[in-house]
């Protein structure tokens, strides 16, 4: 299983292959107090006045993070990383920052976290990836095929 995200593709192995079994996009979770947190959407590049709470360093989700940000001009302040969404809500419930958090990663929120949309959406495709040539194989086949119809069932809100 692979994330790649419209603006920080993965880069998958040679002589491998991949099936696309859905898309999800990424929020921003604002502390209710933002002055911001009263909008439906925002433009990513005006939230340039709070720190940025991420996966930790050297990870692809926080290497994501910080493209994002630099594509946006945004200076990135990480003040915070940790590896689990769960936990970046709860920092930005505490009014720690933001953090961007995908739509199939978000659960319950805590109390005082608002999500907006993001003007430009931020998007990824969830791959499954195998050796070429294998996918049509006993148990990377039916692997795939249970793959798909859980991906089928999947809709982002």
């Amino acid at each position: 299983m692979v994330e790649s995200w419209a603006d920080w593709p993965s880069v998958l192995p040679p002589r491998t292959t991949h099936v696309t079994l859905f898309s999800d996009v990424a929020d921003l979770a604002l502390p209710a107090g933002h002055r911001f947190a009263h909008r439906g959407a925002v433009d990513l590049a005006e939230v340039d006045d709070v720190p940025w709470i991420g996966w930790t360093s050297g990870s692809d989700c926080h290497e994501w993070l910080v493209q994002v940000l630099r594509t946006q001009k945004i200076k990135s302040r990480v003040s915070c990383t940790v590896g689990s969404y769960a936990t970046q809500l709860a920092l930005v419930a505490g009014n720690a920052g933001a953090a961007l958090v995908p739509r199939l990663a978000c659960g319950p929120l805590p109390d005082g976290v608002r999500i907006l949309t993001t003007r430009p959406a931020l998007n990824r495709t969830i791959l499954a990836v195998c050796r070429a040539g294998e996918e049509s194989h006993g148990a990377v086949r039916v692997a795939l095929e249970a793959l798909r119809d859980a991906s089928a069932r999947f809709t982002t809100r």
